[in-house]
């Protein structure tokens, strides 16, 4: 069956079922679908945050320090549309962006934007204090003697948060859901880094 037969028959079966066609354009009887959203979205390295969901547009991951370049696979939600942008990303330094595009039957488009960030290295520190639970929702409880305040970052190093900390206890109610870094810093100069997930 050609494309237009193909096209005819599924506008058919919308008018037979009662279905609401899911298209604006119309050309020469043959309604042409206007989806231009993705299946799915995913990267070789690192993870998309939010988690993909079709409705949302934009993204970001976080790749660890020293990575030249991530792969970026997609799936159109219909069968007509087409899709751009995926394949092997280069990634420069600070931060990228990448766009997939996605066009659909009747050439409406959406794009869909990832940012990618490298990682904090939090190699190389010691085992004076330990935390519980992670992921964490609302109080992060940590071990260890002499702790004197806990520094929050986001992956880029940027610091968002300091703080004393009292009853060995933390709290991150304040913070958005995502991965973030936690310095724990105590009276002889002992730290410790640690990723913690606020869920």
């Amino acid at each position: 069956m050609t494309s237009e037969g193909l096209t005819l028959w599924r506008n058919a079966v919308y008018v037979a079922t009662g279905l609401e066609v899911p298209t604006t354009l119309y050309d020469a009887g043959i309604v042409k679908s206007s989806d231009a959203s993705l299946a799915s979205l995913a990267v070789s390295v690192g993870d998309l945050s939010p988690v993909f969901d079709s409705n949302i547009t934009t993204y970001s991951v976080y790749v660890p320090s020293g990575t030249t370049s991530v792969d970026v696979t997609a799936t159109t939600s219909d069968v007509y549309a087409e899709v751009e942008g995926v394949g092997t990303f280069e990634l420069g330094e600070g931060q990228s962006t990448a766009e997939v595009v996605v066009i659909a039957e009747d050439g409406t488009e959406r794009t869909y934007t990832i940012v990618f960030s490298f990682e904090l290295d939090i190699n190389n520190y010691d085992n004076a204090f330990s935390i519980y639970p992670n992921p964490v929702g609302n109080v992060l409880n940590i071990n260890g003697k002499n702790l004197l305040s806990v520094q929050v970052f986001n992956l880029t190093g940027m610091q968002i948060a300091i703080n004393k900390i009292s009853d060995n206890q933390y709290d991150v109610s304040a913070l958005n859901c995502g991965v973030y870094v936690v310095k724990l810093v105590g009276e002889d100069n002992d730290s410790k880094v640690v990723k913690i997930n606020k869920r």
